[in-house]
């Protein structure tokens, strides 16, 4: 195919390559074709560099793919805002994007979908609303569903994107607790969504029970058809979750996977396992203050009476600018022991590193939500995966 190219010497051929390109005059579609120490690069009209224009014959191209954004046509100057990562869900992506990218999320959405050919929906995602905690989505292409079967480990979930939260992003966060759980353990997830966490361990595991609650009505209807579709030994509960685990008291296990808000609901967890039982207790924290975090959700726990070790902390994943999903494995005992002198419950402790650094605004972690005032809370709590 004949077509305009420019003559650049080999060493500058891909800073030119990439000139081209932002200027948009690259064509992608042919070969770059080499002759000794000389690159003839296929463009659509002369680009006003100081190189030889002339026109040879070039074989078509086919180039690597690796990602949508080869494909989307969008301003060179909005490029950089594209996203580099989405969720899959099923066959639905959902993706966030910038309000600058708003006109273009057509392009986007079918780009993603001629980049994967499975995949047959592409959502925008308008953020976690209301009082159940759900996500707010708009389809922008393919077909107009929320409705898809996310398989995770061999599970299949049935997940409506605007009805449940799910977030992929979380599967190997799920294996991590499963394995934790020992043969005979009462396990209850008390913010159990659509189940990821309640059906992986009743069947990869031995417990001797497992109970998955929420309050969201449309969560529970998809988490009894998930139970139902793989076979689980779970026992689901509707309604909320703190009110519901006094009543299977005491357990083994509790899951807690409610970052925004878990905070206030982890005493009536701490006081609901055995001693010796296990929390696995979730937060949105500062990335420099983990330290602290492990520190506060320990003395949180003692001053209701019991005692608490954090036997892990991870970083699940980046949550916002310097902000992450924080995992915290608490053990729980039966009563905060004072370590010396000045450790009682009334004693005067030494102020952590955030207190000597003054206040400062108070987080989602510790904010307590109009959800929990209302005796309500959102379906499972988060990824963002």
């Amino acid at each position: 195919m004949q077509s305009l190219c420019l003559e650049v010497p080999v060493r500058m051929g891909e800073e030119i390559r990439r000139r081209l390109q932002a200027s948009g005059v690259l064509r992608k579609e042919l070969r770059i074709s080499r002759a000794g120490d000389i690159l003839y690069i296929p463009v659509t009209s002369p680009p006003g560099l100081p190189y030889r224009i002339l026109e040879r014959e070039f074989q078509p191209g086919f180039p690597v793919i690796r990602n949508f954004r080869d494909l989307v046509e969008v301003p060179t100057r909005l490029e950089p805002l594209l996203p580099k990562a989405f969720d899959a869900i099923g066959d639905i992506v959902v993706v966030r994007l910038p309000e600058e990218l708003r006109e273009f999320e057509r392009a986007v959405g079918e780009a993603i979908m001629r980049w994967n050919p499975k995949v047959r929906t592409v959502a925008v995602d308008e953020g976690v609303k209301g009082e159940l905690r759900v996500r707010k989505v708009r389809v922008v292409a393919g077909e107009r569903k929320t409705r898809t079967e996310h398989v995770e480990f061999g599970l299949r979930y049935l997940v409506d994107i605007e009805r449940a939260y799910f977030s992929p992003r979380l599967g190997s966060e799920r294996w991590r607790v499963a394995q934790q759980v020992r043969p005979g353990e009462v396990v209850v997830d008390m913010f159990a969504g659509v189940g990821p966490y309640a059906i992986l361990i009743a069947r990869t595991r031995q417990p001797k029970a497992v109970h998955a609650i929420d309050a969201n009505p449309d969560a529970v209807e998809l988490l009894r058809e998930n139970v139902r579709r793989n076979r689980a030994n779970v026992v689901v509960h509707e309604g909320h979750g703190p009110s519901l685990l006094r009543g299977l008291a005491p357990v083994d296990r509790v899951i807690m996977d409610l970052p925004q808000s878990g905070a206030e609901f982890l005493p009536t967890a701490a006081a609901s396992v055995r001693d010796g039982g296990i929390v696995n207790f979730y937060t949105i924290e500062e990335r420099g203050l983990i330290e602290d975090a492990k520190e506060e959700t320990v003395q949180l726990v003692r001053q209701h009476g019991q005692g608490a070790e954090v036997l892990s902390a991870r970083i699940v994943r980046g949550y916002s600018p310097g902000r992450v999903h924080l995992a915290l494995d608490l053990r729980i005992t039966g009563a905060g022991r004072p370590s010396g002198p000045a450790s009682g419950r009334t004693a005067r402790r030494t102020p952590s590193r955030r207190a000597r650094r003054g206040p400062r605004k108070r987080s989602a972690r510790t904010a307590r939500p109009r959800a929990a005032r209302a005796g309500m809370k959102r379906p499972r709590g988060t990824r963002r995966g």
